[in-house]
């Protein structure tokens, strides 16, 4: 049983790699994943896949990233501190300040 959680880590991070890959491709002017890899490594063929890649679609990706990752470690600080799994928001009025 314990070999499977490096297993699952393993499979989780090919897939928020790929989710990651796949944000960057996807918008109003659809850009290949050869074009996104070259643009994030500064060779892209063309300027304004490179310009698309660089000043849009990575800063929103690596936003959606670092806003995922903290909402997650703050969900695992609140239930350590209240040492509950099924601690949430509500627990400290958050909903309710929220609401308000």
């Amino acid at each position: 049983m314990p070999a499977r959680k490096p297993l699952l880590l393993a499979v989780l991070l090919v897939l928020m790699l790929v989710l990651f890959v796949a944000d960057l491709m996807v918008g109003s002017v659809p850009i290949e994943v050869i074009e996104v890899v070259k643009a994030l490594f500064g060779q892209a063929a063309s300027a304004q896949s490179a310009l698309i890649v660089t000043t849009v679609r990575l800063p929103q990706a690596l936003t959606a990233f670092v806003a995922g990752a903290g909402l997650a470690v703050c969900g695992l600080m609140m239930q350590t501190l209240f040492r509950n799994a099924l601690a949430g928001p509500s627990v400290l009025g958050v909903t309710s300040g929220a609401g308000l």
